[in-house]
């Protein structure tokens, strides 16, 4: 049972690799018009996503990716393992592990592949506002859920029938309803017992469309929305929601969302009553209230997957956004990172204006917690002999960079070098010096004997009349890394290895292109003032991770083959049947006069899949370790003599450990 649940999760672990972390939507078919019509204007969330597309043979991006013959092979491939499952299951003579393992799978990919939204509201009633403040007060919270108005609808379009089937045999699992007949032929306004009493569910099929409903008034206000005779302004007529949804528009939209922070604000103010008073005054305190709105959408232009996401604030920058009150990014930035480097990122970051904010927020919130907080910087200062206001924000400035560079030997992070740009040069030197000072003397000493020399050094050398800083381990071969750090005229730098230093300081004395070279044609600066700049080279990882894929995927397929899952290494598709859909990734977050928008582009979303290919390897290395022991030890006897042996069985000393 535990491999055929272990073979199933990397199945899944798969889909999600190859879906690009499962997004709604798409490639996007079309939008409901149907649904802005049903959400009231007082929403508090509203969601939707489109019918997903079916893409098309030859076209870019994710367009011609999932219209790609290996790439619709591998999905039936997939279907079919799911329905071989299914019948397994069957098989078992469990009636409702039978119905789960039929009715999911087709709800899934219905859901998937169809139009839907989920909006939600809350509804405070005047009349029981009393009654409602006293069970707050005495810890019963089910009158503010009772408030609460939740919907969703999914549109099955020629699904109807079949998604209606599922959802009934489904129900009648969980809760005891009238004859299954009889609710198959209605399926109108079924309510389904929750735990909390006064609460219900309600599930009703209007046509096509299947509409679940939170609250009392949901369905039937649902149903007036789709039909086009609400009595209510949708939310469409919200003049904020409009604003903030326009910002983030694309003509060929895969989901857009919009959630109104203000509002949700004042409802649980309403909810709590006297109590929710205090809200607002921290929501102040910190320069939360300057969060109005958050608008969220997915889109495609010319084949590439796009997303933006736009904060209003009003422009401010104090309180917890002073993480967004850096100096804007300049071309300059870019210009000390290489032009071949496969992943970067500038991002600009104001440390005397965040230590501003939280003093503040301190002083407000405790002003008897304002001299702690002085006493426990000024602490930390003494140890390291250094002021981070005279000192530190005057040396050094508010942009951060962080990139790897194949010519360096990195391969996307095996070489990251991350600098800090340098403001006043000779304070820069003298605050790194003292650092690196405290840095020596906070290492273990060194010991051991003539036989057996261990230690943690910090140690420096000359390179290019530069100083190079490295922590250098001593008969420590299971510790990879050599954190190393350099400063210069323009950068304070740090990398896991000195060799990516040196690589760096070479390139910054050739005339090797820059990453500015590159522009606009990978990346183009946003209008506005950009905070962070990221890039990512999409093509070169689906590259590399497809040098070991076949191997890593013979392993996978043979447990999912061991549990009865019948599929093979011979679905997974070619490198050639994702190369050619594969574009460079980029991102940016700019600040505007009204607030933060957030963008990124790619020819198939692999930031989110690359985190799903580690987990695979990951997955894959444990299933081994799994065979190794399910078939018993493997390894090999050593002697008793052996020098590896014995140092395996050494306890190993305080000094070192942590470190």
């Amino acid at each position: 049972m535990a491999v055929a649940s272990y073979s199933m999760m990397g199945l899944f672990e798969i889909v999600i690799l190859m879906t690009g972390g499962g997004l709604f939507g798409m490639p996007p078919g079309e939008l409901d018009p149907a649904f802005v019509r049903c959400a009231p204007q007082q929403s508090l969330v509203f969601i939707e996503w489109a019918t997903r597309g079916t893409g098309k043979l030859g076209a870019e991006g994710i367009d011609g990716f999932v219209a790609d013959p290996e790439v619709v092979a591998f999905f039936e491939s997939i279907e079919r393992a799911i329905k071989s499952g299914v019948e397994r299951a069957s098989d078992s003579g469990n009636p409702e592990q039978t119905v789960l393992a039929e009715s999911l799978p087709v709800l899934a990919k219905i859901i998937l592949n169809r139009s839907g939204c989920i909006y939600l509201g809350y509804n405070d009633s005047p009349n029981d506002a009393d009654a409602n403040e006293r069970r707050i007060a005495e810890g019963d919270w089910s009158a503010a859920l009772g408030n609460i108005r939740a919907t969703l609808i999914i549109n099955a379009g020629d699904n109807a029938d079949e998604f209606k089937k599922k959802i009934s045999e489904l129900l009648h699992l969980i809760a005891d309803f009238e004859e299954k007949s009889v609710f198959q032929r209605q399926f109108q306004r079924q309510e389904i017992p929750l735990p909390v009493p006064g609460l219900k569910l309600t599930i009703h099929r209007h046509k096509n469309y299947f509409i679940l409903g939170f609250g009392d008034g949901t369905v039937d206000a649902a149903v007036a929305g789709l039909d086009g005779k609400s009595q209510t302004k949708p939310i469409a007529a919200n003049v904020r929601f409009k604003k903030a949804t326009e910002k983030v528009a694309f003509k060929r939209t895969g989901s857009r969302g919009w959630i109104d922070v203000k509002g949700i604000v004042d409802s649980v103010v309403k909810a709590m009553g006297p109590q929710g008073a205090m809200v607002p005054a921290i929501a102040k305190m910190v320069g939360a209230d300057a969060l109005d709105s958050i608008a969220t959408s997915t889109g495609v232009v010319d084949g590439q997957v796009s997303s933006k996401t736009f904060v209003t604030t009003g422009g401010r920058t104090d309180g917890i956004l002073s993480l967004t009150a850096g100096r804007a990014l300049k071309l300059a930035d870019l210009s000390r990172i290489p032009a071949d480097a496969d992943f970067a990122v500038a991002k600009s970051v104001s440390f005397p204006k965040i230590l501003a904010a939280a003093k503040k927020i301190v002083e407000q919130a405790s002003p008897d917690s304002l001299p702690m907080m002085e006493g426990m910087i000024a602490s930390l200062e003494g140890q390291l002999g250094i002021s981070l206001e005279d000192d530190c924000f005057k040396a050094f400035g508010d942009v951060w960079t962080v990139h790897d560079s194949p010519a360096a030997g990195g391969v996307f992070v095996t070489s990251l070098v991350v600098a800090l740009e340098v403001r006043d040069s000779r304070k820069a030197y003298e605050v790194f010096s003292k650092l690196m000072a405290v840095l020596g003397q906070s290492l273990p000493p060194e010991f051991g004997n003539e036989f057996r020399r261990r230690a943690v050094l910090l140690s420096q050398k000359k390179f290019m009349d530069r100083t190079i800083y490295y922590i250098n381990t001593i008969g420590e071969a299971d510790i990879p890394v050599a954190p190393a750090f350099c400063v210069t005229d323009k950068q304070l730098l740090i990398a896991l290895h000195p060799q990516a230093l040196k690589a760096h300081l070479r390139f910054l004395e050739s005339d090797d292109a820059n990453f500015t070279s590159r522009l606009p044609r990978e990346i183009k600066m946003p209008e506005g003032e950009a905070i962070v700049l990221s890039y990512f080279n999409s093509k070169s990882l689906v590259r590399y991770v497809y040098s070991i894929i076949p191997y890593v995927g013979q392993m996978l397929f043979s447990n999912m083959q061991a549990a009865g899952i019948e599929m093979d290494v011979f679905d997974l598709p070619s490198a050639r049947a994702i190369l050619p859909y594969t574009t460079d990734w980029t991102s940016s977050v700019t600040r505007t006069a009204d607030g933060i928008l957030c963008q990124s582009q790619g020819g198939l979303p692999l930031p989110g899949g690359v985190s799903s290919t580690i987990g695979v390897l990951q997955m894959m290395f444990f299933g081994m370790v799994q065979r190794v022991q399910i078939g018993g030890e493997r390894d090999l006897p050593q002697r008793a003599d052996d020098p590896d042996t014995n140092a395996k069985q050494e306890k190993p000393e305080p000094a070192l450990q942590g470190i």
